[in-house]
């Protein structure tokens, strides 16, 4: 942890602020109060069962998956995230990750360890955070997927494997691309460090959003194909499918 982390985490030492609003709530649980929680997107019980997002409409014959996992298999084994990506879900994730308010780490990353253990998901060897270049991560100063991945590990008690996967090449702005180029964009982009260190093992990888899923599913093949066991996803937000029509 950097001295920056430390100043903050003196700073939003107090349990009973809601980081959203600021109000202070006696005995507030996870960092933020009702009101605020209220005005949140969750994902509900309509969603894809191998990638987590959102269904705005689902089809009981193709069992809950969405479009995109109908036709492309995934890599890891299945997603998971707490919240929508959209309005004030959307606007906090920005915040987090290009506006320096870090303590949101604890915030997301209670919701992000409340979704793991529903969703029976924290038997896992290692968690670690899809990474960042190294040019982009000095520029931003910091790489929010390993601070969630960071206090998870703690939170659950698995043990880190920050540092085991690498990006190894400065890709273009994903948000920008459309799947297909964001696929391309991203093809050996990944590497593992220390291969022997995943041989075997079943991992938990944490990122900010799952939009398309290309980063987290390069991911999840760069770790199998180096050895892993299994790859399981968790996020903060998810996107909202809205391809489909009820029928």
């Amino acid at each position: 942890m950097n001295i920056l982390e430390r100043l903050l985490d003196l700073l939003y030492r107090e349990k009973d602020i809601c980081f959203v609003c600021g109000d202070h709530i006696p005995r507030l649980s996870g960092h933020i109060c009702a009101d605020c929680r209220d005005d949140l997107s969750f994902v509900g019980p309509k969603r894809c069962s191998i990638c987590g997002i959102s269904l705005r409409a689902y089809r009981d014959d193709k069992l809950y998956l969405c479009r995109d996992c109908e036709v492309r298999p995934k890599h890891f084994e299945k997603a998971v995230a707490p919240l929508e990506y959209s309005g004030l879900s959307r606007k906090l994730i920005r915040e987090f990750k290009y506006q320096d308010e870090l303590h949101y780490k604890k915030m997301f990353g209670e919701m992000i360890v409340q979704k793991i253990l529903d969703s029976d998901m924290e038997n896992a060897d290692l968690v670690l955070g899809v990474p960042l270049s190294l040019k982009k991560e000095n520029k931003r100063g910091y790489n929010q997927a390993k601070l969630l991945s960071d206090y998870i590990s703690k939170k659950l008690g698995i043990k880190s494997g920050e540092g085991l996967l690498l990006r190894t090449t400065d890709t273009n702005v994903q948000n920008v691309l459309g799947k297909a180029q964001r696929i391309k964009n991203l093809k050996n982009a990944f590497a593992v460090a220390s291969p022997d260190k995943i041989k075997g093992k079943s991992i938990l990888l944490i990122d900010d959003i799952y939009t398309t899923g290309a980063t987290v599913d390069e991911c999840a093949k760069t770790l199998l194909e180096c050895g892993a066991n299994s790859v399981t996803i968790a996020t903060v937000a998810t996107a909202v499918d809205r391809k489909y029509k009820e029928e």
